[in-house]
């Protein structure tokens, strides 16, 4: 056990001293590589061009078939003809060859518009690829915007804790001064040396979370769990978000909104394809024969064939046992869903805009409350201090002032957090988190 925590005391202190040779990384550089490299994103930007792909008129039905044959083959057979006239042919290994080859097209004219139908089909699929693209990155990238923050975070809260190992290193000092003029007692040097070794302690952990959580963004960047960097003491904040604003865009650019939107006009379409069925379908063919046969016996010695064919076809389905009743009612039915899919998406999201927002406004509010509590909390460890200098105040009364200062900038800090992440959820519920 003290080897562990030798090795981890080893590490901090190699981490440190290598400060100034880590990479510094603004969050807009976090960014832009999740963008690039992210697994995730990169799936779904292939799902997409997937979607895109397969919105041809070919897959919708636009586009003729053409398909060739060819075929030769060769006989060897005994062979007896009686004729009529008493003439008789007999021969073995007689050998016959055959040849066909052909190229036919067939275009399909009309089909109830079907393929009208399913061309639009194909171009919601590829809109909502696109949008499911939209949805991961935004998700991912709203990842990468906590965990960097939280480093951030981790990062202010072990700059607390060092300043609080400054002070009880200060008010042991103190207390040692004390103690050697017969003013003070053993007891405050003892009193310090606990608070030191308790902060030293939490240090500790803090440090520890620190490289778990870059270790984290190191994933979401696939990068090395190791890579080390170090990322400035701030929380970037945009200027306040306004309700209305954000209503609006949610409704005009949401995905999940677009997609249940997208949904329910695929539903429509594919209505429009079980309709189709009741209109006859009309095709035109067209193909060019070849055929040739040779025979070293027989009525023919050789028989040649080549030209072209042509004509139009209709066909019409009047009865497939109801079948193209149930398949239309099926589809209003899945209408109905959609539509009601479609509401509820809607609902949710509102309902989500609201309760992030509610967090946003008292998160923003509690920052300023929390700024004010911190320099009430530093100016009473500032007179504390000096009172426990001549011997007003005892060192646990110091401590309480010490540790209201660490609770008051532990509360900023992660006030400041949570505000930072309800921004992003806004922008990532309005579309607005990620715009290129």
């Amino acid at each position: 056990m003290h080897k562990i925590k030798l090795f981890i005391i080893l590490f901090l202190a190699v981490s440190t001293f290598n400060a100034d040779a880590q990479e510094v990384m603004d969050i807009q550089q976090a960014i832009d590589i999740a963008l690039k490299n992210n697994y995730s994103i990169v799936i779904a930007r292939n799902e997409a061009l997937i979607a895109e792909t397969n919105n041809t008129p070919g897959n919708a039905g636009f586009l003729p078939q053409v398909g060739a044959n060819f075929f030769r083959g060769e006989n060897l057979n005994y062979t007896r003809q009686e004729f009529f006239n008493g003439e008789v042919r007999e021969g073995s290994n007689v050998k016959t060859s055959n040849m066909n080859a052909n190229i036919q097209l067939n275009w399909t004219l009309f089909d109830g518009f079907n393929m009208f139908a399913t061309r639009k089909m194909l171009q919601e699929f590829e809109d909502i690829g696109i949008l499911n693209t939209k949805i991961k990155v935004d998700l991912t990238i709203s990842q990468v915007i906590a965990t960097y923050y939280a480093i951030v975070q981790k990062q202010k809260q072990i700059k607390t804790i060092k300043n609080a190992i400054e002070i009880s290193q200060e008010r042991k000092r103190i207390a040692k001064e004390r103690l050697n003029i017969g003013a003070g007692s053993g007891l405050e040097m003892l009193q310090a040396s606990v608070d030191i070794n308790s902060d030293s302690s939490a240090l500790l952990r803090q440090e520890f979370d620190l490289i778990r959580t870059k270790a984290a963004l190191n994933e979401l960047l696939i990068r090395d769990p190791e890579f080390d960097f170090i990322v400035p003491d701030q929380i970037l904040m945009r200027e306040v978000l306004k309700y209305e604003e954000l209503a609006q865009k949610v409704s005009q650019q949401n995905p999940e909104l677009l997609i249940a939107q997208r949904n329910s006009r695929i539903a429509d379409l594919n209505l429009k394809q079980s309709q189709s069925s009741i209109y006859p379908t009309i095709s035109v063919n067209s193909g060019y024969v070849y055929s040739n046969f040779e025979s070293q016996l027989g009525l023919l010695q050789s028989n040649l064939n080549r030209g072209v064919n042509y004509g139009l076809t209709a066909s019409w389905g009047l009865f497939n046992g109801f079948t193209q009743k149930t398949r239309r009612k099926v589809a209003q039915i899945e209408i109905m869903n959609q539509d009601n899919l479609r509401q509820q998406t809607e609902l949710r999201v509102k309902n989500e805009l609201y309760q992030i927002y509610t967090s946003y406004i008292t998160s923003k509010l509690l920052v300023d409350i929390e700024k004010k509590n911190l320099e009430v909390a530093q100016q009473n460890l500032n007179v504390s201090t000096e009172k426990m200098k001549i011997g007003t105040i005892t060192a646990i009364e110091l401590r309480e002032a010490q540790r209201n200062l660490i609770d008051a900038e532990f509360r900023l800090i992660m006030t400041e957090y949570e505000a930072k992440l309800s921004e992003t959820e806004l922008l990532r519920l309005s579309g607005q988190l990620i715009t290129k």
